[in-house]
């Protein structure tokens, strides 16, 4: 595990995140913007982005400007953190390969097994009454076809 005092963290975090938002909002920059009554697809990227940038180097500079504090800790590497960022990456690999079903089910089995120390049948119950509701959600309440990928 590693130990970095508490302002070079975050102002690493930070500045991971300004990164994130700059390579999104260049990549979202070039898909059509559509009309004011018509949205394109970017849109609601290109203004996140601009929202995460923003927030990062406010943060930043908060960190800065600031009189020193008493130094505290970040420990990076905890089992939590390292679970949630091994998982989000397999959704994104997986996620056109094996559809939403399969992806998003393997996804909350990983997350609600870790956190909740629930038993198996618990947690495979919960996810898919989870599928359900957002296939339900999606599917026919806004009418957003999700990937089938090796189901479809």
């Amino acid at each position: 595990m590693i130990a970095l005092e508490s302002r070079i963290g975050e102002t690493v975090v930070c500045a991971v995140l300004l990164a994130i938002a700059i390579g999104t909002g260049l990549a979202s920059a070039g898909m059509p913007m559509g009309s004011y009554n018509l949205p394109g697809p970017g849109v609601f990227p290109l203004a996140l982005s601009v929202l995460l940038g923003a927030g990062a180097v406010l943060r930043i500079a908060w960190l800065h400007l600031r009189p020193a504090e008493e130094a505290g800790e970040i420990r990076l590497g905890h089992r939590n953190i390292v679970i949630v960022c091994v998982a989000l990456a397999g959704v994104a690999v997986a996620l056109d390969r094996a559809g939403f079903l399969i992806t998003a089910g393997v996804f909350l089995v990983v997350l609600y097994r870790a956190f909740s120390g629930a038993t198996w049948w618990r947690v495979v119950v919960s996810a898919a009454a989870a599928l359900a509701g957002f296939h339900l959600f999606f599917e026919r309440f806004i009418g957003v076809t999700l990937p089938m990928g090796m189901l479809g």
